[in-house]
């Protein structure tokens, strides 16, 4: 049978408008009553003209009827047996038949006898009103018997035995009985008129023109097409069931006039809008859309006072998927927190009385039928300057509880977005058994037919399938395989992946936190348990040593049943090999000891992912900066992942596991002509079991010198040399300060590992990260000793300190020019200060930054850019420390209010001090406090981007 383009989209299109409007689609039926749905096909033969096909049914009793329906109804249509229900398309012979109160059906099917083939086997199926047939959602089928001998009594004449002669009249005139075709066929289009009703709504006059093919659909009197208003260029796969839209009525002549009214309260001055038009009872895609048009609104004249404001409504569920018993919460945030209710929706449908606000939040717990579901949150302010607002849709899956073992997970969400958008290019890919649900959910993997332990407390528990991350053209590329719990508690269990030939441990679940159920025939559920990624896993998020995620962050919960296995097995997954592959165990490697029986000691630590963005600019969508500082980062004395070796000194006590323990190295963050934040020479003074203090050896004014850490939350290890190991710990506080940590005047810390060993033999060399502008790149040696007019006193040039420089001859505006320093000496290695620094209109550079922490003596200081200039500069001892700002650390660790304005410091000009004011103004305007670990080397690959950060 013939089929047109429909759109095959499973979430129902549900338009309520003033005319009756169809809907696309209807969810599959949900647990159905005791009696299951059933019919019987009688045919009456009609000769040479068509079939009735008599259909009774019964169990029709839990079909619910639709928006714009004056009752429950079910499609009945013939097909070819045992042929391809995609196939089922718009111009199949169809009723839509109605429904008794007590379930019953009772129609006729009439089908032209030139539609059927006498040597073919056909059935009846019956499935939702408005919905295309599926093997999932088909209610009933019924083979039918035809008596061909009755539908078609004599054969049907061959023409092409006719004589050559032709008849025995010829008409006069070859074309006097040909009618006249008309005019040719014109493709639908359509024109918009706008008519604004101040602060009420718009009128779309719409006219159309060139849809006399379309034809009417069963149930409808004469053919229709859908008109809707869409952000234009939006994806068209946005268009919800909540959408405002008419189904339109098409002329004899195939033109189309009405009106298409859209609430202000859902326009957006800021937004461009246009209006497409589709087939009825269908989804807008590309293929299928008739035509599409721009529209003109006088903003103005639709608001007379001004457009309002619309707070920003984010929409998560405390799971993704459940099964049909299990409750789920919504919670939704409304920011600014403008006092109003919440209305949940279910597609059209709302879910429950609205809610009020409270603290800018709402939450509701519900649960949900059998299906896909895309849930929705509607704002409606109190405050008459604030306009309605709505939530992007949250996905859910529910099932049927079963005692079949299966893990869903989604890994993470965030990093599922990234990797469809437009940055990756990228798509997924669900594979030797595992399955992905629609709209880029959750995935499944059945439990594998091998490889479970399980004693009904403990053990482990194998999965089978793999999915495939795959981005970038390639570089992005990593596949989770044949993922396993093994549950060591009631309270704790991990999840290791096949990766790359190696098994992993990929992260940690907390059992506390799930939802612990019986199931049939002994299957035990985990439900929606928190799940922390380990430094293994955040390895495999990483590309060229750079990781996405930190260790300790939240992924996905966790959702397993662990029960009857299926006949499915593992599988082996890709061999060829990334460039990191993860390690295990968990802990950070540390540097070879050089002295003493234990290891040597060493502390990793990211410092932050949002500050390194911010610094660089290299990611900074993930963080949803406006603007960045176009800065640099550079390290001395430090290894990859910011890994600052161990030091000689301190007054650890090996016996309480108290003490200090010093480490070296340097890393500065640079930007805005200054050193904006570094970590020099840092130290851990931990006082006990739960509590530690970090020394930063920071002088510059966007942070502390130190910060409270929380080891109650790490990991302690202790090696077989006695080196102990301190994992995930929490580093509690904020970089740029503000009421405290989490406001949005801060940038919150990565967490940190710290090994305490022996001193470390192990040294690194001197890095930059931050491209210039201009592409300039660091000479090996110094370029010259001349030109640069230092502005430091002599006796102020210290290791630690402030200095200011500056030179002429430079082209004007010059940006990008590096700042070098490099210390003399026949194993001299360059060290870039800054890759930001800029000329003015005169060609004069002027720059002022700190100097390492970790070299004194005879050094060459250089601008190098359109032109260089250079000066030899003596570095003395550094002072002791001073206090030079007005601070003091919260009990959180965050700097007090007072902090965000520094005094100035030794070796700073008054310009210096008002411009870093102004920047702590501007960084904390445009940063959000997620924190992630950010590796050392020149530019990552761009991070994950999604509206609810990564």
């Amino acid at each position: 049978m013939a089929r047109t383009a429909w759109s095959r989209n499973t979430i129902a299109l549900v338009i309520a408008t003033a005319v009756a409007i169809s809907t696309p689609f209807a969810a599959a039926p949900a647990a159905m009553a005791a009696e299951t749905p059933s019919f019987t096909a009688g045919v009456t033969e009609i000769p040479d003209e068509r079939i009735d096909i008599a259909i009774e049914g019964t169990g029709y009793g839990d079909v619910k009827a639709l928006p714009g329906q004056d009752g429950p109804h079910a499609y009945f249509t013939l097909i070819e047996k045992g042929s391809d229900l995609a196939d089922v398309g718009q111009t199949d012979t169809a009723v839509s038949a109605a429904i008794t109160t007590d379930g019953t059906v009772s129609h006729v099917l009439s089908v032209p006898a030139a539609e059927i083939d006498a040597t073919t086997d056909y059935e009846i199926i019956s499935w939702p009103s408005r919905s295309f047939p599926t093997a999932e959602n088909l209610y009933a089928r019924s083979d039918i018997t035809i008596d061909w001998a009755v539908l078609l009594p004599e054969p049907i004449p061959d023409d092409s035995e006719e004589e050559p002669g032709g008849s025995e009249e010829d008409p006069a005139d070859p074309d006097e009985n040909l009618e006249d075709p008309g005019p040719g066929l014109t493709s639908p289009a359509f024109t918009t008129g706008v008519t604004e009703v101040p602060d009420t709504r718009i009128d779309i006059a719409i006219e159309g023109t060139g849809y006399g093919d379309v034809k009417a659909l069963p149930g409808q009197d004469g053919p229709h097409a859908y008109f809707t208003l869409i952000e234009k260029g939006s994806d068209l796969a946005a268009v919800e069931d909540t959408q405002a839209a008419i189904s339109a009525n098409i002329d004899a002549d195939g033109r189309v006039s009405d009106t298409l009214p859209i609430p202000a309260a859902d326009l957006d001055a800021t937004t461009e809008y246009e209006v497409i038009s589709w087939p009825s009872r269908s989804f807008p895609t590309d293929q299928n859309l008739y035509a599409r048009a721009d529209i003109i609104v006088d903003w103005d004249a639709l608001f007379p006072s001004g457009a309002p404001d619309r707070a920003v409504v984010t929409l998560s569920a405390d799971s993704a998927s459940a099964y049909a018993d299990q409750a789920i919460t919504l919670t939704a945030t409304v920011t600014p927190d403008v006092e109003g209710t919440v209305t949940f929706r279910n597609g059209a449908d709302p879910l429950g009385a609205a809610v009020q606000t409270v603290d800018g939040t709402a939450t509701l717990r519900t649960s949900l039928p059998v299906g896909d579901h895309r849930i929705t949150a509607h704002f409606a302010p109190d405050d008459e300057e604030y306009a309605d607002s709505s939530s992007d849709p949250v996905s859910i899956t529910v099932t049927e509880r079963s005692a079949e073992g299966v893990l869903q997970w989604g890994v993470k969400s965030n990093f599922r977005s990234y990797v469809t958008g437009n940055i990756a290019n990228g798509r997924i890919t669900a594979s030797e058994g595992a399955q992905q649900t629609a709209g880029n959910g959750v995935f499944t993997f059945p439990q594998a037919s091998s490889g479970t332990d399980w004693n009904g407390q403990t053990g482990t528990v194998q999965y089978a399938g793999q999915v495939t991350f795959y981005g970038h053209s390639g570089a992005l590329n990593h596949t989770v395989a044949n993922p396993s719990i093994r549950v060591t508690s009631a309270s704790s269990a991990d999840l290791r992946i096949d990766y790359h030939g190696s098994s992993i441990t990929f992260a940690t679940i907390d059992l506390s936190t799930a939802v612990k159920q019986e199931l049939d025939g002994e299957a035990v559920r985990f439900s929606s348990a928190s799940a922390t990624l380990t430094n293994a896993g955040a390895q495999f998020f990483s590309y060229q040593g750079h990781e996405f995620y930190s260790p300790g962050e939240a992924l996905d919960r966790i959702t397993f049943t662990i029960g009857e296995p299926s006949d499915i097995d593992t599988s082996e997954p890709p061999t060829t090999p990334p460039e990191n592959v993860p390690s295990d165990p968990q802990q950070p490697e540390t540097p070879a000891s050089t002295q003493g029986t234990a290891s040597a000691g060493s502390l990793t630590w990211g410092v932050s992912n949002a500050f390194v963005a911010y610094t660089t600019c290299a990611g900074i969508e993930r963080f949803g900066y406006s603007h960045c500082a176009k800065g640099s980062i550079s390290t001395s004395g430090v290894g990859d992942g910011y890994l600052f070796p161990q030091a000689e000194g301190g007054d650890w006590n090996a016996q309480t596991q108290t003490g200090t323990v010093n480490y070296s190295g340097v890393v500065s963050f640079l930007g805005y002509g200054m050193t904006m934040f570094s970590v020099s020479n840092p130290s851990i003074t931990v006082s006990g079991p739960s509590s530690a203090t970090l020394h930063t050896g920071n002088t510059a004014s966007f942070g502390s010198t130190s910060y409270p850490l929380d080891l109650s939350s790490a990991t302690t290890s202790v090696g077989g040399n006695g080196e102990v190991t301190w994992s995930g710990v929490g580093v509690r506080g904020s970089l740029t300060g503000g009421p405290g940590a989490g406001s949005q005047n801060s940038i919150t810390f990565n967490d940190l590992s710290f090994t305490v060993g022996t001193p470390s033999g192990q040294t690194f060399g001197a890095t930059s990260a931050g491209d210039s502008e201009n592409g300039y790149e660091a000479a090996t040696t110094p370029p010259t000793t001349e030109g640069l007019e230092v502005l430091t006193p002599a006796d102020r040039i210290r290791e630690g300190g402030r200095i200011q420089v500056q030179a002429s001859g430079f082209d004007p505006d010059d940006s990008g020019v590096l700042v070098v320093l490099y210390p003399t000496g026949a194993s001299s290695v360059p060290i870039v200060l800054d890759d930001g620094a800029s000329a003015d209109e005169n060609g004069q550079v002027r720059w002022s930054g700190t100097l390492p922490n970790d070299g004194t003596g005879d050094h060459i200081l250089t601008l190098q850019g359109s032109a260089d200039a250079g000066a030899e500069i003596d570095i003395l001892e550094k002072e002791a420390a001073s206090a030079t700002t007005v601070s003091a650390l919260s009990e959180d660790g965050s700097l007090a209010t007072a902090a965000l304005i520094p005094l100035p410091t030794s070796g700073m000009a008054l310009w210096e001090w008002w411009l870093i004011a102004l920047s702590l103004v501007s960084i904390a305007g445009c940063t959000s406090v997620l924190a992630i670990r950010q590796q050392r080397t020149r530019m990552p690959l761009l991070p994950p981007n999604q509206k609810d950060s990564l």
